[in-house]
């Protein structure tokens, strides 16, 4: 259950998720070799995740508590380099 773990406490109703890593024109920056891309994480409602903007909040279904997202590969319409990346994204979830 989603409780605060006081014995006389209402479990959380809501969850909102945040994600933090460095932007790119509202996308996750990459570092390395390659070039002209970065990555855009959607959730399962369509809603694309901006680096340190709150997502909208979702409602909890107690029995089944699941994330679900989408990693992309998009363009940044910078030139497009062949090479490696990597990329560091943080995420933080507050109930409610």
């Amino acid at each position: 259950s989603l409780e605060d773990g006081l014995s006389n406490s209402e479990p959380w109703h809501y969850l909102q998720v945040t994600f933090d890593g460095i932007s790119n024109n509202g996308l996750f920056d990459i570092s390395g070799s390659a070039g002209g891309i970065a990555l855009q994480l959607t959730n399962k409602y369509g809603e694309s995740a901006i680096p340190g903007r709150p997502m909208s909040y979702v409602r909890i279904d107690n029995k089944s508590i699941r994330l679900d997202y989408v990693l992309q590969l998009k363009t940044t319409h910078d030139h497009l380099r062949v090479g490696e990346y990597s990329s560091v994204i943080k995420y933080r979830v507050t109930y409610f």
